[in-house]
């Protein structure tokens, strides 16, 4: 062999090595890279889950208020699957006499929540508090006045009662959602 290639023997596995290096870094990062966007994507995918089913809530609430406001109460058989805390009616009603007290102030879709059902095996808690009560123009204190006249009720304003609705859904990962509204039932 020649004497100039004598001296540059090692240069190419020391070369390789570097390149070697550069790749277990390169490969390093995005194995790092592809496990954050792993995790970013399944906490995304967590929140919607809860919200979801932290919004079904809602309609759940609503249909329990006009089913207890259009009959003599809410019969649980109707509802598979879902409890009701035993103040439910009066606060659906606004009422409470005897034993029964007002527990808007200590319950909570956390603390002795209303609702309390599972949808797809995630957990749902709901809080239904009545708000008030209002009397539309023509209703039924003007319509009895007789207002617009004996029998003419024009404007269809009628009662109207507004109840808060509050609910919390769970998800895998710890993940929860609340979301609140503001229900007119008339």
């Amino acid at each position: 062999m020649d004497k100039r290639w004598r001296k540059e023997e090692g240069a190419i596995m020391v070369i390789a090595v570097f390149i070697t290096l550069a790749l277990v870094v390169v490969g390093s990062l995005a194995t790092m890279l592809t496990s954050v966007e792993l995790d970013i994507a399944r906490n995304d995918r967590f929140g919607k889950e809860s919200f979801f089913v932290t919004d079904a809530g809602i309609p759940l609430a609503g249909k329990v208020i006009r089913d207890a406001a259009l009959n003599e109460g809410v019969e649980p058989s109707d509802y598979p699957g879902i409890t009701f805390d035993a103040n439910l009616l009066n606060e659906i009603r606004n009422y409470y006499a005897g034993t029964a007290s007002n527990d808007k102030d200590t319950d909570t879709p956390n603390d002795y929540p209303d609702i309390n059902t599972s949808i797809v095996g995630r957990d749902v808690n709901v809080d239904i508090d009545w708000r008030l009560k209002k009397v539309g123009p023509g209703g039924s204190l003007l319509f009895a006045m007789g207002y617009e006249g004996v029998g003419a009720d024009r404007s269809h304003g009628g009662v109207k009662w507004y109840y808060n609705i509050y609910s919390i859904g769970q998800a895998p990962g710890n993940v929860s959602s609340r979301i609140g509204a503001v229900y007119l039932y008339q």
